[in-house]
């Protein structure tokens, strides 16, 4: 990642204890993969999913996002810098699309159904693990917040789950299609949390 790369110019320590900073954590996520992938054979499970990585990981390139980590069925990333939570919108509405057009080019297959969470937050972005492995990546409250919020697209339903930190800072045209904002209980955290959703269309 280029946060990475100019770390390492800056201190030549791929070590180093990390640095705190604001960052926009964006998780995409496949609705029903569970379900799909019993289906399948482990090579057609792993063939599905590089097709769908590859769909996933475009918009998020073009927007400067560090992919951080697949979980599974599931995608990590997170944006620093200016302008994060624009950009994050602006890939988080263009995975919908390429999405979308992933799903025209395999009329006789399932279409993909995608739930994605955009959440702000401070984080402690640097290397982590085990001598043998380290990974850079992005240790917060915020992660674990966003992927409580991913799990509500199921609940509303929706396509996208944002908290006002990012819907607030961006303009009334990038916000344009977004309802609430609702506030909402978060499993596992003590106090609810305000929440903006795109519902899907289904």
């Amino acid at each position: 990642p280029e946060a990475l790369i100019e770390e390492l110019a800056r201190t030549g320590d791929p070590l180093g204890a990390g640095r705190e900073t604001d960052i926009t954590v964006l998780i995409v996520d496949i609705r029903g993969y569970t379900r799909r992938v019993e289906r399948l054979t482990p090579r057609q499970a792993v063939a599905f999913l590089n097709d769908y990585f590859s769909v996933v990981i475009a918009p998020l390139a073009a927007e400067g996002a560090v992919l951080d980590k697949y979980i599974g069925d599931g995608v990590f990333a997170f944006l620093e810098g200016a302008d994060q939570q624009r950009r994050a919108l602006r890939a988080a509405r263009a995975i919908l699309v390429a999405v979308e057009g992933h799903n025209a080019k395999r009329p006789g297959a399932e279409p993909v159904a995608i739930g994605i969470a955009l959440h702000t937050g401070r984080a402690l972005v640097g290397t982590i693990g085990a001598e043998q492995k380290r990974e850079y990546t992005a240790i917060a409250g915020a992660v674990n917040l966003a992927a409580r919020l991913e799990e509500l697209n199921k609940t509303f339903p929706s396509w996208i789950v944002a908290s006002e930190a990012v819907i607030q800072a961006v303009g009334p045209d990038e916000r344009a299609g977004f309802v609430g904002p609702v506030v909402v209980p978060i499993r596992g955290h003590d106090a609810p949390l305000a929440v903006r959703y795109l519902p899907s269309r289904s």
